[in-house]
């Protein structure tokens, strides 16, 4: 009897993971491919949506040949990918223009109008969503107004995962997940007034009706099969876009259930059995299979950490590099000989162009250091800035308002054991770091699990596929310095406020001089 094989596609933002796991969910390999992100305008961020499918196509057929996969052991191909964002094709289901990633700015007066005029209340009053730019409402309002004519030609508005799911089964389709921010939350279907509201009403019938996710989305198709290697008809699941799929990858099923992401982006997702749509704050609901996800999504994560490392430590590079170690590994030596607290440095993440979308919507928002003295060094600066995304995230739970019970870390950012550690004394929670690295990919095979009736529901799936790798117990003393540390953390905050507008105008009158 040949083995059985799921394939879980990870289509990131700059990334495309092809994902190899048994039918106990055990990850067995990754194929990796870089897809690139352009940007054509301070502020835009985009992708070829051909570049994506072969980016998939390469990682997919690299994955079945470098582990001697035959096509006929893959059970089915589960499908995720980078969320929010949009994809416009045209009638011949060609890409109208370049796909809008979820980190691009350019709607972003549409967000700031939507905020005086209280559209923006109204919206999150019916489906508890809070637009920021990069979100596919305010990206298409942008298309109609000034790309009319690429607007004249849709017929087709998606999700980059969905394009992906196209790609390989030549079937248009889209889940709850995927559109939910265009929903009346509680009745789970489009609401009209929310299209009406936003100035996109003309746009309505390109929003595919979504199905369900544990359902099988389409086949492989025959075009598809001779790039990717694929048998022609293997199942194809279309899982939904990665925050909800990460959340379930991690085993977040049950109210109390938390998944923090420490990742490009910095996720928090809860999970709900009804619908709550207030406090009215920067927080997004979407609806999976019977179960609400509330997300509150600060913009960067581990961006903070990429943008520090490159400009600041090359040296450190240098003496890992000599001493035949990683310079992640390097680095978190030298952190544990910094106390919390950073000896007094505080460090809030605002990094994005955008500016911050969660708990607070704020696109004029930067990052900044506070606290600096002769006396730091470039390690203190470090751990402030892991503290400070530690923070960005509990300031976010706090305005949800959540009963903690069951914390879950995920993403890049939980390879780091001192990370882990700060995250808990922040919390004052006990938090579990789970078996596996691509949790994206793993939440997308138990979906396709379920659908392929390999067990009854997600709960099910996740309690025979989830395990422990390694769990961090909060420092009592630690938490306590950590919350006077998270009133300052805010007071600083408050009083940037308006200095961060007074700031985007003065650069604004800069660079009229370039």
């Amino acid at each position: 009897m040949s083995k059985r094989f799921f394939v879980g596609v990870d289509s990131g933002t700059s990334v495309v993971k092809a994902v190899l796991t048994d039918l106990r969910g055990e990850e067995l390999a990754v194929a990796v491919e870089n897809t690139p992100v352009e940007t054509p305008k301070e502020g835009w961020s985009e992708f070829d949506l051909h570049k994506d499918w072969e980016g998939v196509v390469r990682a997919i057929s690299k994955l079945l040949h470098e582990n001697q996969v035959a096509p006929e052991e893959i059970m089915a191909v589960a499908v995720t990918g980078k969320a929010w964002g949009c994809c416009y094709l045209d009638r011949k289901n060609e890409p109208v223009r370049k796909g809008i990633l979820w980190n691009d700015a350019r709607s972003g007066p549409y967000i700031q109008e939507w905020v005086r005029n209280g559209v923006l209340s109204e919206v999150f009053r019916i489906n508890g969503n809070y637009y920021w730019p990069g979100d596919y409402a305010p990206i298409t309002r942008w298309l109609i107004d000034e790309e009319p004519s690429n607007a004249g030609r849709v017929t087709t508005a998606l999700l980059p995962s969905d394009w992906i799911a196209y790609k390989l089964t030549g079937k248009l389709k889209v889940v709850p997940g995927d559109v939910s921010s265009l929903f009346d939350i509680k009745r789970r279907e489009y609401s009209d007034t929310l299209f009406d509201l936003l100035g996109i009403s003309g746009m309505r019938d390109k929003f595919p009706n979504p199905t369900c996710s544990t359902q099988v989305a389409g086949e492989v198709t025959r075009e598809a099969a001779e790039v990717t290697h694929l048998k022609v008809g293997t199942p194809v699941v279309l899982a939904g876009p990665d925050v909800s799929t990460c959340a379930v990858g991690v085993g977040v099923v049950d109210p109390g259930d938390v998944c923090i992401i420490l990742g490009t982006a910095h996720i928090v997702s809860t999970c709900l059995d009804d619908p709550v749509v207030r406090p009215e704050t920067g927080t997004f609901l979407t609806y999976v299979d019977g179960k609400y996800l509330r997300l509150v999504a600060p913009m960067v994560a581990t961006t903070n950490l990429d943008w520090y490392l490159g400009n600041f430590c090359q040296e450190d590079y240098e003496k890992a590099k000599l001493g035949g170690t990683d310079v992640f590994e390097f680095l978190e030596k030298q952190l544990e000989g910094i106390s919390p607290g950073a000896n007094g440095v505080i460090y809030h993440p605002y990094l994005n162009p955008a500016g911050e979308r969660c708990p607070f919507t704020k696109l004029t928002a930067k990052a900044n250091f506070f606290g600096l003295s002769m006396y730091h060094t470039r390690y203190h600066l470090l751990r402030a800035i892991y503290e400070g995304v530690a923070f960005s995230g509990y300031d976010c739970l706090l305005a949800c308002n959540v009963d903690l019970r069951n914390i879950m870390l995920s993403g890049g950012g939980a390879k780091s054991t001192v990370w882990g550690g700060i995250e808990a004394d922040i919390l004052g929670k006990t938090v579990k770091l789970p078996v596996g690295k691509e949790f994206g990919a793993k939440g997308a095979v138990i979906t396709a699990m379920v659908a392929m009736g390999l067990f009854p529901d997600h709960r099910t799936a996740i309690q025979n596929v989830v395990r422990i790798k390694r769990v961090f117990e909060p420092h009592h003393k630690h938490h306590e310095l950590y919350g006077k540390i998270f009133q300052l953390y805010r007071s600083i905050t408050s009083h940037l406020w308006e200095d961060w507008d007074f700031a985007a105008e003065i650069l604004r009158e800069a660079k009229s001089f370039e």
